[in-house]
């Protein structure tokens, strides 16, 4: 069943990796009572894969595609000095084609909920950050599928520094995710590097990923269940933000990521416009 090898490996796209990077802002906090929000659209494509191997291309002659159109809604709150608490949800819909043959899925997806602690004020700022993914949109009955199914804790440690004053800060994370049986655990990551050029303008690049820990050492075609491959794979790909101050406390955002390498997973791209507001 190429179609739906290939529908599945991409979608741990939308599992897990179009909006890491907004989730948790960062490893500052927020000061106590003040807040920050954020909607955004992120449109996905793509009709290439890596293959288990890390090769990309086509996986048959049908003219594939796969493409996502989803909503996130983002929140973090500063519950006492040094911490926030996180959440972020989220609605779209997710479409799998090919010469023969077309299917969507339209949903809530998967609803995260998290806290970090800054634990230092600089020159280095760290802060330890845990997460619980809640598959509240998943439905055995629906191909392509909305998330796994399965709840995911993820432990990280988040760190930065300010260059100021020149106007630039470095960031950095690594982590752990549990994620529920069968599916294997992963190790997140990301490096980025913002600047803030004038101060109605801030933009950052970054490089992300995630390593799949599979138990036998290495991605593997032999996966029995077809929900297995949905997150079962490897991925790293590159990103910029921009954000330019409309008025007042509100920013209207701007995303542009893309997957350049990876095993058992989609070679798309990601587009994103969004309207945040902080207080």
């Amino acid at each position: 069943m190429p179609r739906l090898t290939f529908l599945l490996a991409v979608s741990i796209l939308l599992v897990h990796g179009l909006a890491p990077v907004a989730l948790h802002a960062g490893a500052w906090s927020q000061a106590k009572g003040r807040y920050y929000t954020k909607l955004s659209g992120i449109f996905y494509s793509a009709d290439e894969a890596f293959d288990t191997q890390g090769n990309k291309g086509h996986l048959n002659n049908l003219n594939e595609t796969f493409d996502s159109n989803q909503s996130f809604f983002y929140m973090e709150y500063g519950l006492v000095d040094r911490l926030t608490i996180l959440g972020q949800a989220n609605i779209g819909e997710l479409i799998s084609e090919n010469d023969q043959v077309r299917q969507s899925t339209t949903g809530i997806g998967d609803v995260d909920i998290g806290a970090k602690y800054q634990l230092t004020d600089g020159p280095l700022v760290l802060a330890p950050y845990a997460s619980l993914k809640l598959p509240t949109g998943y439905d055995t009955n629906n191909n392509p599928a909305l998330g796994t199914g399965k709840a995911d804790l993820a432990l990280r440690l988040l760190a930065a520094t300010s260059l100021h004053p020149v106007p630039v800060y470095l960031g950095a994370e690594l982590g752990y995710r549990l994620r529920g049986s069968p599916f294997s655990n992963q190790i997140p990551y990301l490096f980025e590097v913002g600047v803030t050029p004038h101060q109605k303008l801030f933009t950052k690049v970054y490089l992300s990923g995630t390593n799949t820990l599979i138990s036998d050492g290495g991605n593997t075609d032999a996966m029995d269940s077809m929900s297995m491959q949905v997150s079962e794979g490897d991925f790293t790909k590159v990103g910029f933000n921009a954000a330019v101050n409309a008025y007042g406390p509100v920013w209207v955002d701007f995303l542009y990521e893309t997957i350049f390498t990876g095993k058992n997973t989609g070679a798309g791209t990601s587009l994103g416009i969004g309207l945040s507001l902080s207080r």
